[in-house]
């Protein structure tokens, strides 16, 4: 695994990729601490593939939320974990499509864990044209959202279901965690115990949706964390992004949705 660290005070930085080199699957990592010599760094070298940026928010060139929408603009398939000494910026952090989040000082078993997770989202092929997928499910994405078993839209009970079913085909299959998933589906509400258990309904009534179509297999629950399963749906943005149903494309995407607006960036790009 290939990283990038960026903080602008420079005994942080030293700490941080000295805690990355102490982990056994990571090869290689760059350090800066500007955030504007990263953007320099990937523009420079677009064949070198970077596995994840852990970056920090607070910084005085360019704001790290700022630098990862810049950083998703170059290679959507980077994953960002954030690191900060102040927990209110997780909503928005999460809304840049994080990987993670680490308030400082950090400990070594917390960025184990999410480096992990980066690593779990690396092993999970996403979308492979030559995998044969079964006939019958198909994610409509381009225009409004729908989730199609053989031939027929599904009708979801809730619509806050079907919106966690579409953020998770908008990740593509990459394991989206409880408190990223809540921080989009309740658009800046506080991640409150109310709220942890609103989410819980809506997933199971998900769950059952899916299952009275014979579509049980997309979904995939974790422990505290959610993702589809993509070698068995069939997604126009995924062929898109693959070179395949470009015409299909008219620059609308999940119309019903605000959070998929930062989305688009990839298939203008």
């Amino acid at each position: 695994m290939k990283l990038i660290c960026v903080d602008d005070e420079k005994i942080i930085l030293k700490s941080l990729v000295s805690k990355c080199k102490e982990i056994d699957f990571v090869d290689e990592v760059f350090s800066f601490s500007s955030g504007l010599k990263v953007l320099e760094f990937l523009d420079q070298n677009p064949d070198c593939i970077i596995d994840a940026v852990i970056l920090d928010i607070d910084m005085p060139d360019i704001t790290g939320l700022s630098l990862a929408k810049e950083i998703k603009k170059r290679n959507q398939f980077i994953e960002v974990i954030f690191v900060t000494s102040f927990s209110q910026y997780a909503i928005e952090a999460f809304k840049t499509r994080a990987s993670g989040y680490l308030l400082k000082p950090i400990n070594k078993e917390d960025l184990l864990e999410e480096l992990e997770n980066v690593q779990a989202k690396r092993n999970i092929d996403i979308i492979s044209v030559g995998n044969k997928k079964p006939a019958g499910i198909y994610a409509q994405t381009f225009g409004n959202f729908d989730l199609i078993v053989n031939g027929n839209p599904v009708e979801f009970a809730w619509k806050k279901s079907k919106e966690v079913l579409a953020y998770l085909i908008d990740r593509g299959g990459s394991i989206v965690t409880r408190k990223e998933l809540a921080a989009v589906i309740f658009d800046d509400r506080e991640y409150s115990r109310s709220n942890q258990t609103y989410l819980s309904k809506i997933v199971m009534r998900l769950q059952k949706d899916l299952k009275a179509v014979n579509a049980s297999d997309i979904f995939v629950k974790g422990k505290d964390s959610y993702s589809v399963n993509p070698r068995i749906i069939t997604c126009d943005a995924w062929d898109f992004l693959n070179g395949i149903g470009k015409e299909k494309y008219h620059g609308e995407y999940m119309l019903q949705y605000s959070w998929a607006e930062l989305s688009i960036a990839k298939f203008e790009n």
